[in-house]
């Protein structure tokens, strides 16, 4: 079960400077300024914070990410829920009902446990 997320901005910003810090103790007072290059150190500092801050990191935010400046407006910027809901086809589907005809439907696709993926196609095909 994840964490509960820290909302409040001087946590947030202790508990990421906590993290910076445990990986470099040398930075001191500049800990805002160390830039992430490293694949390394930015995964360890990025995964210390989530697991502190309890606020995941999308992949699309991770190439914004440069500098521990940049993660920790990341972390104090408010969560917004991502506007992607569901199946975009199966969407369309649904708000063009009426309009297609009686014959054409969304069917989703359900992987069957235990079918090998040569025999599948031959299992998706229904006799009429």
């Amino acid at each position: 079960m994840p964490p509960t997320p820290i909302t409040a901005y001087k946590q947030i910003e202790a508990a990421f400077r906590t993290v910076v810090t445990r990986h470099l103790p040398e930075v001191g007072t500049k800990w805002l300024e160390v830039e992430l290059t490293d694949p390394k150190l930015k995964f360890e500092i990025l995964k210390g914070g989530v697991s502190v801050i309890g606020k995941e990191v999308p992949n699309l935010e991770l190439n914004n990410i440069k500098t521990v400046s940049d993660a920790l407006k990341f972390f104090l910027t408010p969560s917004t829920p991502d506007p992607r809901k569901g199946h975009p086809t199966a969407e369309w589907f649904e708000a063009n009902k009426g309009a297609l005809p009686q014959n054409m439907q969304f069917v989703p696709y359900t992987k069957e446990r235990g079918v090998k993926r040569e025999l599948r196609s031959k299992l998706d095909r229904k006799e009429y």
